[in-house]
């Protein structure tokens, strides 16, 4: 009667994690970590291709720098120093004309790119440029019209999207540490999981733009299609409204066809960038050559698989 009851306890000391063989829940995992893997994706599709809600479309609409922001972080700093140069304010090279009437109009953050204009010209320092940082008060305007993503947004949309990848990392994770005290081999399962980074890695990223915003930038960088610098726009034809709104919705590159010298300059956050395209023959000082921009933004799921041929039970956390 010993030997039976010694014989019974050596079985369920030696047995399988959870009654399941290891070969039997990697094939298992594999196929929930497929699951997961699509249903992550579909779930982030469906969040981040949502029909924008008509009310963002349809309120006042967005000014120069709101747009610009749109397009990029630091766009309102171009579109800020375009304004200075069109009012008369500054010189092609960024130094100071005139100062600024109330009949100009600025707002906050071109004051304020004026100031920091004139300190640096007065004190240029290498280290920091010295429009960089005026931009906050308008990403804050962006996020208030729901055209960009708050970190809040971001935390609660991964939350919506990515929990079928957790619940079945989670599911993993705690069958390693069993079968670890188990004294089963886990390697397999270790690394079946450790795959699964991949996807959560392109499952994670997120846009700058909500649906909204996308389709507001959308929307005026079609209205203003003939600004664009392949076709080569006579700004100065177009009017003061043509130059401010080209900076905004495609950089510095159309400011070439208005002011190459301006365009240039070291005062501007782009002016490397334009200098470079300009040695590079994109552009030719009497405005006879083209350029071109283009952006794009594109997001693809993956999917990553863990298999092998044969399981004899090493390494599957059983």
């Amino acid at each position: 009667m010993t030997k039976d009851n010694d014989l019974d306890v050596s079985l369920l000391a030696n047995g399988d994690t959870w009654s399941i063989s290891g070969p039997t829940f990697l094939r298992l995992f594999l196929f929930l970590s497929a699951v997961a893997i699509v249903a992550t994706f579909v779930l982030r599709y469906r969040y981040l291709h949502a029909e924008p809600d008509e009310e963002l479309l349809s309120k006042t609409p967005p000014t120069a720098m709101q747009l610009a922001f749109l397009r990029d972080a630091s766009g309102p700093t171009l579109v800020a120093m375009t304004t200075l140069h069109r009012l008369g304010i500054i010189d092609s090279r960024g130094f100071t004309l005139r100062m600024p009437t109330a009949a100009d109009q600025l707002d906050d953050v071109t004051r304020r790119a004026l100031s920091a204009v004139q300190a640096y010209r007065a004190d240029p320092r290498p280290s920091q440029h010295p429009l960089n940082g005026l931009n906050s008060s308008i990403g804050d305007e962006v996020r208030a019209r729901r055209w960009m993503y708050t970190e809040a947004d971001i935390w609660r949309a991964r939350l919506n999207f990515l929990w079928p990848l957790a619940a079945v990392a989670t599911l993993g994770a705690i069958r390693i540490f069993a079968g670890i005290s188990n004294g089963k081999p886990v390697s397999l399962l270790l690394l079946c999981l450790a795959l699964l980074l991949i996807p959560l890695f392109f499952a994670i990223s997120m846009p700058r733009l909500t649906p909204a915003g996308q389709r507001v930038l959308a929307h005026h960088q079609q209205l203003y299609s003939y600004l664009q610098p392949q076709n080569r726009p006579s700004l100065r034809t177009y009017g003061p409204e043509a130059v401010t709104f080209s900076a905004a919705l495609f950089g510095a590159g159309t400011l070439m066809f208005y002011d190459p010298t301006f365009a240039t300059a070291d005062i501007l956050s782009a002016g490397e960038a334009a200098r470079a395209a300009a040695r590079s023959g994109q552009y030719t000082s009497n405005n006879s050559g083209g350029c071109g921009s283009s952006s794009s933004c594109s997001s693809s799921s993956g999917s990553s698989s863990c298999g092998g041929g044969g399981c004899g039970g090493g390494g599957c956390g059983g």
